[in-house]
């Protein structure tokens, strides 16, 4: 008999969890874990439950753990399941059990009146059997796969460079010394009505968040383009230490063809050089070419693809 209990951090047992997830990476690995494995598991386990989740969905089967999901109520209203869960330790039917905390945190979703669950997970090649298997439980659990985005990475040189010269009708300034209700106007231009199948996926109320850039920690690499004080392309830089990672990026539909895009990479990159930033990651649609072609043109390349699941919790009357 399969027991589901939720509980918040203040009340799982950390050592247990810790055992099921050193016990998945071995399953992963096919061996025994080094002593730099064995304190990335602590430290990622430590990381989920002190910093990361709010609610932690677990299978018993006769008093021993056998499953864990974890999740995180973020805003707008949305619960975020970790990326490698569910894990499941049993010889039994993965699959049900996966099922069962899957349920469990529609239901709790349900109750606290929050209509979408979604998880996004990122896929190097080297862990695509353990995507397969997360995919699985996704979809027979009910949720639908929104997107596939690619994770392009680029070692930042001067190499790359173009030598680039924006149109003199067009002017670059900063993020900062813009309105916030400029910077809204142009990214509902350009993502309202979008290719992206992410933004599609938005409902009314993730997207007030989502066009709410002007909060975002972004840098002085980050530039928007203007003509007649309208702000008609953007690209932000956000600063993670030793990475740095770009977007939103576009150009505003009337305004395409004319080289903004490779004015915004250009300036972009030049700037993060000139901070003597070494790495550089961004994310794009994959059904995207155009923008693909444009990063790839500067020296991204993919280094691996990130799937999207939403499960939407449908309102009774």
């Amino acid at each position: 008999m399969i027991e589901i209990k939720v509980l918040d951090k203040s009340s799982v047992d950390k050592e247990e969890l810790l055992k099921l997830t050193k016990n998945q990476k071995r399953n992963e690995l096919g061996r025994e874990l080094d002593v730099k494995e064995n304190e990335g598991c602590e430290k990622l386990t430590n990381w989920l439950i002190d910093s990361f989740l709010t609610m932690n969905f677990l299978a018993y089967e006769n008093d021993e753990l056998i499953g864990w999901l974890g999740a995180a109520e973020v805003v707008p209203p949305t619960i975020l399941l970790y990326e490698n869960h569910p894990i499941i330790k049993t010889n039994g039917e993965k699959k049900q059990i996966a099922k069962k905390l899957l349920q469990k945190s529609f239901e709790y979703a349900t109750k606290k009146k929050i209509a979408n669950i979604r998880v996004f997970v990122d896929v190097p090649e080297a862990k695509k059997k353990r995507f397969l298997e997360l995919e699985q439980y996704y979809l027979h659990a009910g949720m639908k796969q929104t997107h596939t985005v690619l994770c392009m990475e680029n070692k930042l040189s001067t190499d790359k460079l173009k030598g680039i010269v924006i149109n003199s009708e067009y002017h670059i300034e900063s993020p900062n010394s813009q309105t916030p209700e400029s910077l809204k106007n142009c990214y509902d231009k350009i993502f309202t009505k979008s290719f992206d199948n992410f933004t599609n996926s938005l409902d009314d109320e993730e997207r007030k968040f989502w066009n709410t850039i002007a909060s975002r920690n972004f840098n002085d690499a980050s530039i928007v383009i203007k003509k007649d004080n309208e702000v008609v392309a953007l690209i932000l830089a956000v600063d993670y230490g030793d990475n740095m990672e770009l977007g939103p990026i576009g150009v505003v539909s009337n305004h395409r063809g004319k080289k903004l895009g490779k004015v915004l990479m250009e300036e972009c990159l030049s700037r993060l050089i000139k901070m003597e930033k070494t790495n550089v990651y961004l994310e794009v649609d994959q059904t995207n070419t155009p923008a693909i072609n444009l990063y790839e043109s500067f020296g991204f390349g993919e280094v691996s693809k990130k799937h999207g699941f939403l499960y939407k919790i449908i309102a009774k009357n």
